[in-house]
């Protein structure tokens, strides 16, 4: 990325879930060539030199000693992450990560025995009278990313569904007399229609337990 019309160096973005997350430095390109080119060029002269007689021990030895710190340094100053005072993470999370910051929602729930229902998990296996321990346990796999999506349902025309979205996870509920599923949204909060996964386990929990109403929620 170019940024104030100098090469920057930015470091990885890798997978957490089936999220990411960013993490980098800002250095100069030429600083950083500069970093690790010097003292390992230093340092292999050194050691050649050792090696080929070209240069005695005592003058050597230094040399050496002071490209590998050189080395070592170098590699600190780059794996250095301060984000707060990074341009660039700062310009990818004004990009990617979300604006609203929602209050968690709870949801309550029923007292009694949990309904009979029957839980999709990934598409790949079906649980037919799951239990709650069997849904959670779902539900922590899809957060970790072994899992892609969970579909707790009463019958072909009546479930809830979840899986992983920008930021969070979306809901979505068909009831009967529904064409399609609806997607949830929280009640006031725009166009925030992502979940935790908190929040995920709480609402799949007392959809399990009977509740059918949920007033923090619009459905679209």
């Amino acid at each position: 990325m170019s940024l104030y019309h100098t090469f920057e160096l930015v470091a990885l973005i890798r997978r957490d879930g089936w999220g990411a997350r960013i993490s980098g430095i800002t250095v100069l390109m030429q600083a950083a060539l500069a970093l690790v080119l010097v003292p390992a060029v230093a340092a292999v002269w050194a050691a050649v030199g050792m090696v080929t007689g070209e240069l005695y021990a005592m003058g050597a030895v230094p040399i050496l000693l002071v490209s590998i710190l050189a080395l070592a340094l170098a590699a600190w100053l780059l794996r250095r992450n301060n984000n707060e005072h990074n341009a660039i993470v700062g310009l990818l999370r004004k990009e990617f990560e979300p604006q609203e910051s929602p209050e968690p929602l709870t949801f309550a729930r029923p007292t009694g025995e949990p309904g009979r229902m029957a839980m999709d998990v990934s598409g790949t296996r079906t649980i037919e009278n799951v239990t709650i321990e069997e849904l959670t346990a779902a539900l922590d796999a899809m957060h970790d990313g072994h899992e892609t999506h969970v579909i707790l349902s009463k019958s072909e025309t009546e479930f809830v569904q979840t899986a992983a979205s920008a930021f969070g996870y979306s809901v979505e509920w068909r009831n009967v007399g529904d064409d399609w599923p609806r997607n949830a949204r929280r009640i006031g909060a725009g166009s925030i229609a992502t979940f935790q996964i908190e929040e995920v386990k709480q609402l799949f929990c007392a959809y399990l337990y009977g509740a059918r109403e949920f007033p923090e929620l619009e459905w679209q």
